[in-house]
């Protein structure tokens, strides 16, 4: 609890942060593992993600944000060899990279006091917290209207209206025959 305190607004515990499947596109959770230290589980084939998490809900752009890291921190050809980049700097793509964990790490850890986080739960996809944020909120509103309906019952019990519809409704009409007398008898 007090380490999801910890990370609240940084992606790290954020439901929606996601990797991206090769081969189906899909996004799915990125598990524990990745967040904690941003490679993906030895049980997967080394190659069914790609290796930079994605932001579900669009409010951060992590892929341009390790690459602006990686292109400040990494200055000299070097640096750059040892994570297996360009030397030259030129046709750097974050996507096919490797090694850059420690980069990735820095942004999802980062807090960003993000309006759009949302408390990660293990086990559900980025999809499946957003459904399950819609349904919460659907539920709101109905036990709203539902609210507004009982208070509008409780006004009318309480005022007597309702009452007072059904006396109106017992006062004796006046017949049509009576009716026609009042008319003939006019000037």
């Amino acid at each position: 609890m007090a380490q999801q305190d910890e990370y609240k607004g940084s992606c790290f515990r954020c439901g929606y942060l996601a990797l991206r499947h090769r081969t189906t596109r899909r996004l799915d959770e990125a598990e524990d593992t990745f967040r904690s230290i941003a490679r993906e589980p030895t049980t997967y084939a080394p190659t069914l993600y790609e290796p930079l998490p994605v932001c579900f809900a669009r409010t951060a752009n992590l892929v341009d944000e390790v690459a602006q890291l990686v292109k400040a921190r990494l200055k000299t050809p070097e640096d750059r060899e040892r994570y297996g980049l360009p030397a030259d700097g030129v046709g750097f793509d974050p996507t096919r990279a490797s090694g850059l964990g420690e980069f990735v790490q820095e942004r999802i850890q980062f807090d960003r006091r993000c309006p759009d986080w949302v408390k990660w739960d293990q086990g559900f996809t980025p999809k499946e917290h957003r459904e399950i944020l819609d349904r919460n909120s659907l539920l709101k509103w109905r036990f709203a209207e539902l609210a507004l309906v009982l208070l509008t019952i409780a006004a009318i019990l309480a005022t007597g209206w309702f009452g007072r519809v059904t006396i109106i409704n017992n006062i004796e009409q006046p017949s049509p025959a009576s009716q026609s007398e009042k008319g003939s008898n006019g000037p």
